[in-house]
């Protein structure tokens, strides 16, 4: 896509801050990028910001089968930075199945659990942007956005980053208890996208 916009990646390389925590990186939201200088105020005044969504239910099938696939080697990060305490994580996530690491993630309905949950970025990605794209239908969503600013012709999005490992149905993994615990942990999510199971 980058190539077809003459667009670039802001920022070209992670930035790490003096503990070597990650501050600003590939998917940073506008916020960050601001407030660490990538994008100014001036520059900001002339673009069309645009995120995606998508369905928590499906989201939380991915993450955990891509942690999986990152830990026996089918789902490969080069640039990733594997603490000890992510690389434990990581190989928690391979010795539980789905409803096991859900009760884990989020101990009790509405509770964020020990790990960190949807709230670390529910609305920080898609505060003061333009436009709100939906993974189920990106396409689509895509189109209307070139269309919006005038670009004349076609960009198709390939799949890319594809879960390994998992079925497109995301509801085949779900028992009812792990279904509560998400739906409550991502209320907020699902409500303010009109998401469902």
């Amino acid at each position: 896509m980058e190539a077809h916009l003459e667009g670039e990646s802001v920022p070209s390389e992670r930035v790490l801050g003096e503990d070597e925590s990650i501050l600003v990186a590939r998917h940073s939201n506008l916020p960050t990028l601001m407030r660490h200088g990538h994008v100014s105020q001036e520059e900001r005044s002339r673009l069309l910001v645009f995120t995606t969504v998508r369905n928590p239910f499906d989201h939380v099938v991915s993450t955990y089968f891509k942690r999986r696939a990152i830990v026996d080697g089918r789902l490969a990060r080069p640039n990733a930075i594997l603490t000890t305490r992510r690389v434990e994580s990581l190989e928690e996530s391979v010795k539980q199945t789905f409803e096991e690491w859900i009760l884990q993630r989020w101990r009790r309905p509405g509770s964020l659990g020990r790990l960190r949950g949807p709230t670390s970025w529910r609305y920080g990605h898609t505060k003061d942007v333009d436009q709100v794209l939906r993974f189920e239908q990106l396409q689509a969503d895509f189109d209307a956005l070139l269309a919006r600013v005038g670009y004349q012709g076609t960009i198709e999005l390939g799949l890319v980053n594809t879960t390994p490992g998992r079925e497109p149905d995301y509801r085949r993994y779900y028992t009812a208890r792990a279904q509560r615990h998400v739906e409550q942990a991502w209320r907020a999510e699902l409500d303010r996208y009109g998401y469902g199971f």
